[in-house]
């Protein structure tokens, strides 16, 4: 049963499926139906909800429709059918496919951001890949036909064979290709050939200002970014993402930084601060309320019959199910954030199909080994009528479970969600 391509509930007789992609929340005598992996969702009655699950996989839409005992009554249902039509939820659950393999091709590099997940003193002068062993892997990863690869670091760009490496990555592979890099390292003589092999580049900034950068990249590393962006606006290289990890030196400045990146014409980026590698021995970066609060968007819904929310998502995570991290020394891992030993799935220079390494499971939204964190099952957070809408990464919620911090940012999101 197709309903992509819109709903016709006067004129549809084949069964109504709901997508094994549907999540339900509930409160009251009001449901949440969401979509897990696009973060779509909308708001029905406890009664509407009984009614799709009691026919779902059972009855026509017509024949849904006759049951009903009135026009009001069927003119709602189709409402809901129509959102849900939208929200991709109506049919069988597409196939997923590998969506983006984040590949750190070096564990150098040549600044010590305080906040680096890698920890910037265990980086050798010596790489765990040859140019020739990096291609190799670059053949599996474009042999699982992933949608984009992002190559990164490290500093990717510390290689000094970085150059063939990423002209072999664009000549054998059609996907979009990213990069992520802190761009001090970005000059004339590379330029050319890196804006002809790359589709969007990500830069690591970390600040809005040379004061705020200095603290957390060193000095003069504020003017080296923004010189960088000049370049590339000069190559007419526009796709371009600045990101900032918000932290006690910087979190003052975020909205300085969206000003900045409208003067540069760059996609702002904010990311959470996640305590591993260099980070872990700066923790005075993390002030106590950040431990404990997340940003997020608090906005309240409206009409009621218009159950479909455009402009506020809900939380979703596909780690491990359409995205894979292979690290510098070829340890893949769901994601770039789970590097933990625990969640290791092999390792590149042995596995030979990536794609046997991802979520098959249509009922599983991420890999196996980080079902703990997946939020109807964390013990906190199952019976939680708001559990899909209050993180943005499962790595974060890992990292409070860890510091037995759940309740209390518990406590302040559900403060921030009471109007949804």
């Amino acid at each position: 049963m197709n309903f992509e391509g819109g709903l016709n509930v006067e004129k549809n007789n084949e069964i109504m499926q709901i997508s094994d992609n549907a999540k339900y929340l509930f409160h009251n005598d009001q449901t949440i139906i969401l979509n897990r992996t696009n973060r779509q969702w909308l708001k029905v009655s406890k009664e509407c909800y009984d009614i799709l699950i009691k026919c779902s996989g059972k009855y026509s839409v017509q024949e849904i429709m006759a049951m009903l005992a009135d026009d009001e009554d069927r003119d709602y249902l189709k409402s809901v059918l129509a959102a849900l039509s939208e929200m991709k939820l109506l049919g069988k659950s597409p196939i997923r496919k590998l969506h983006d393999v984040s590949f750190a091709i070096s564990n150098r590099c040549n600044l010590k951001c305080k906040h680096c997940m890698v920890n910037a003193d265990s980086c050798g002068e010596k790489e765990f890949f040859t140019t020739e062993e990096i291609k190799q892997a670059l053949k599996k990863i474009i042999a699982a036909k992933p949608e984009n690869i992002t190559v990164t670091g490290g500093e990717p760009l510390v290689r000094k064979d970085f150059l063939e490496i990423i002209m072999y990555l664009r000549e054998n592979f059609d996907g979009t290709i990213g990069l992520m890099t802190n761009a001090t390292l970005l000059n004339r003589k590379n330029v050319d050939v890196i804006v002809s092999c790359v589709n969007n580049i990500s830069i690591s900034l970390d600040g809005a200002n040379e004061e705020t950068v200095s603290l957390i990249r060193g000095a003069n590393v504020f003017k080296q970014v923004l010189d960088a962006i000049d370049l590339l606006h000069e190559k007419e290289f526009k796709d371009i993402s600045i990101s900032m990890v918000v932290t006690a030196d910087n979190d003052l400045y975020v909205d300085e930084f969206f000003e900045l990146c409208k003067k540069y014409e760059c996609k702002p980026m904010l990311r959470a601060l996640s305590l591993s590698g260099q980070a872990e021995k700066n923790k005075e970066l993390l002030t106590k309320q950040q431990l404990g609060k997340q940003r997020i968007n608090t906005h309240k819904g409206k009409e009621k019959e218009k159950p479909l929310k455009k402009d506020f998502y809900a939380c979703s995570c596909d780690a491990g199910a359409t995205t894979l991290t292979v690290e510098s020394n070829g340890e893949i891992f769901p994601c770039n954030l789970f590097v933990e030993p625990q969640y290791c799935l092999g390792n590149i220079s042995e596995v030979d199909d990536l794609e046997e390494l991802l979520q098959k499971n249509p009922k599983k939204f991420i890999s196996n080994c980080l079902q703990e964190f997946e939020p109807d099952i964390i013990p906190e957070c199952k019976n939680c009528d708001i559990s899909y809408f209050c993180w943005s990464c499962l790595h974060e919620v890992k990292e409070l479970k860890d510091k037995g911090l759940l309740q209390q940012r518990c406590k302040h999101v559900k403060l921030s969600l009471i109007h949804i």
